[in-house]
């Protein structure tokens, strides 16, 4: 004969002056006694997969009371057990102790769901089944994002472009109307109108200029101040002169010197360039001396 068995758990141990007798039904006879000694094995730990909540953006912080080892088990009643990160959440990012408390930040994007994966391990070196830990992120209303901008114009040249087109919102829901001056312009106005800025520099002045703005979405939400900044190029500007007026003795010729001194010009203190007659006069002559900056008026002769 053969004797079989599946010892469990609480079999463990030595059991001693184990006696087998058999009967034919007539004669009996007894076995030798002898003792039998069941030696433990180290039996795997057993996790468990958990779900937990939180909103977008959040941080999640599981205490040890409800970590993932606090529905863990082990048949070996003296193993302690560990947990052990086996996968990275794919829209956040977790800290994981070893007695099973974790924290679980998400990283703001619209991904509503997210997991990752650990393993118990106990202190005989024995790995449970991988486990997951399912997050479900509740939306929650971004602000939206307003981008800088930049745009070029003429001296004394109103410019319009829009400040939005490149302004985004995570929910789809930019309101347009709502862009709004925060730090104004110092060498120019601006005006806004469904998102789409009118410069207006102020007379010759060139250089950069900037502003700040901000816009809303539906939720009243405001994004951070974006900065506008505006290159105002230079335009060569007409000169500017001065009327004058003469008095000549009769037949007399009459110099003007500094004929330039007489004019005025945003780019030169005094005009370099040349002095064209316009309109000759009724009687009498004009000569110029361009190279000294002068003219000479000569009247008719005898005319008063």
């Amino acid at each position: 004969g053969e004797l079989a068995g599946t010892p469990q758990n609480e079999d463990v141990g030595s059991y001693a002056a184990i006696t087998i007798s058999v009967n034919d039904g007539t004669d009996s006879a007894s076995l030798t006694p002898f003792t039998l000694e069941v030696t433990n094995t180290n039996d795997a730990p057993v996790g468990q997969n958990f779900a937990f909540n939180l909103d977008e953006a959040a941080t999640l912080t599981v205490a040890l009371a409800n970590g993932l080892l606090s529905n863990a088990s082990d048949d070996d009643a003296s193993d302690t057990l560990s947990a052990e990160l086996v996968s990275q959440p794919q829209f956040g990012s977790v800290s994981l102790n070893s007695d099973g408390s974790f924290s679980y930040q998400h990283d703001g994007s619209e991904n509503h769901a997210d997991s990752f994966t650990f393993q118990v391990r106990d202190s005989a070196g024995a790995l449970s089944a991988v486990q997951t830990v399912t997050l479900t992120v509740a939306p929650v209303a971004d602000a939206p994002v307003a981008m800088d901008d930049s745009a070029t114009t003429a001296e004394d040249t109103p410019v319009n472009f829009s400040l939005v087109a490149n302004d985004s919102d995570a929910e789809d829901d930019l309101v347009v109307a709502s862009a709004a001056i925060v730090l104004p312009a110092s060498k120019g106005t601006v005006s806004i109108t469904n998102g789409i800025a009118t410069y207006t520099p102020n007379s010759n002045v060139t250089g950069t200029d900037t502003f700040t703005y901000t816009v809303k979405d539906a939720a009243l939400n405001t994004s951070t101040a974006a900065t506008v900044t505006v290159t105002i190029t230079p335009v060569n500007d007409l000169p500017e002169v001065q009327a004058i007026s003469l008095s000549v003795d009769e037949d007399t010729a009459s110099a003007v010197t500094n004929v330039r001194s007489l004019g005025s010009d945003v780019e030169d203190t005094i005009p370099t360039g040349t002095i064209n007659l316009v309109r000759a006069p009724s009687s009498g002559q004009v000569v110029f001396d361009q190279a000294a900056g002068t003219f000479v008026y000569t009247p008719d002769a005898n005319v008063t």
